[in-house]
């Protein structure tokens, strides 16, 4: 089954019109999401703990590195439970020493359990609500860009890239 391609012009920003949407955590992925929603006019703030780093808690904890901080291998916790489960056990812990509401606990912990959008893309579960639904799309439309980004890079204006497995097997083009 071909992946599902949402397009800018697909979403419907105007359910956020007047509310402010907050991005919980962690380094690259939620500043990339805090960034395209306030360059879309959306107001956003980002949410991490006073300790926290500016850098992926959950999959820093997934991995193990070396001395020169390269990845080599899954840390056993990674292996076992990955950095969707990490993630959401540490929006639950954060959520109990905030004393938020039980249900919007749940539903942040839903936002990274289903951000990848469907199973075969990582997803644990399902989007089940709009707000998750939307987070996966912007999830994905990252996800396309940086490996546009990536197969771009190399290539000289008017050349096609090889075929890529992660864009439906398609060539890239880049333009001048």
């Amino acid at each position: 089954m071909a992946a599902q391609i949402w397009y800018e012009n697909d979403g419907d920003l105007s359910v956020l019109e007047g509310k402010k949407v907050a991005i919980i955590g962690y380094g690259s992925q939620g500043h990339a999401h805090a960034l395209n929603l306030r360059d879309s006019g959306v107001d956003v703030v980002v949410g991490l703990r006073p300790t926290s780093k500016s850098v992926d808690f959950a999959k820093e904890q997934e991995f193990t590195f070396s001395e020169l901080g390269l990845v080599t291998d899954y840390s056993t916790k990674g292996q076992l439970l990955g950095h969707l489960v990490m993630g959401a056990q540490e929006v639950a812990a954060i959520a109990a020493e905030l004393d938020l509401p039980e249900e919007k606990a749940t539903l942040l912990e839903h936002l990274i359990l289903s951000h990848h959008g469907q199973p075969e893309f990582g997803a644990a579960v399902l989007p089940q609500c709009a707000e998750a639904e939307l987070l996966s799309l912007v999830d994905q439309i990252d996800s396309r860009m940086e490996i546009y980004r990536e197969v771009l890079a190399p290539l000289k204006a008017g050349e096609f890239s090889q075929r890529v497995f992660a864009l439906d097997n398609r060539r890239v083009y880049k333009h001048q």
